[in-house]
């Protein structure tokens, strides 16, 4: 499971699901009677809407504040984290476990997603201060880079 809360915004939490935080307890934003999307891992926000990420390479979207989602294929590999970058653009990161590539970037708010060219060890998390984009994962993996530099 996985937390967050948005800057004057309520506790999201994810699993099984995406909830929300509420007077009552927990407010169920989405679930999947289907079992397509499997557990998900990482939920972002940013320029107005909601985006998060599953273990099966699914990245889920809402532009309503979770009343309904699209969600879409970007890989066969797991997902674990996603992130609002500015400018339309965001970066999903995870797993080699299925096929080649495992960091994604979009620039169009999530309505196409691009695998990027290097071949990186799986990426469990990425953090961002000012310009420069943070990326950790498997077997002490950490990459440093400035956004511009891995966005071109």
């Amino acid at each position: 499971m996985n937390l967050v809360k948005p800057p004057g915004g309520e506790l999201w939490g994810t699993g099984r699901g995406i909830a929300k935080e509420s007077e009552e307890g927990w407010d169920i934003l989405y679930m999947d009677s289907t079992r397509k999307i499997n557990q998900i891992r990482s939920v972002a926000f940013g320029n107005n809407m909601i985006m998060a990420v599953d273990f099966t390479g699914h990245v889920l979207r809402s532009i309503d504040d979770g009343a309904n989602w699209s969600i879409r294929q970007v890989t066969r590999n797991r997902l674990r984290q996603i992130k609002y970058l500015g400018s339309k653009t965001w970066i999903a990161v995870g797993d080699t476990n299925k096929e080649v590539g495992n960091l994604f970037i979009s620039q169009d708010d999530g309505t196409s997603w691009e695998t990027s060219a290097e071949d990186y060890p799986d990426i469990h998390r990425i953090a961002r201060w000012g310009n420069t984009i943070w990326m950790v994962g498997k077997n002490g993996f950490i990459l440093k880079q400035k956004q511009n530099e891995l966005i071109d």
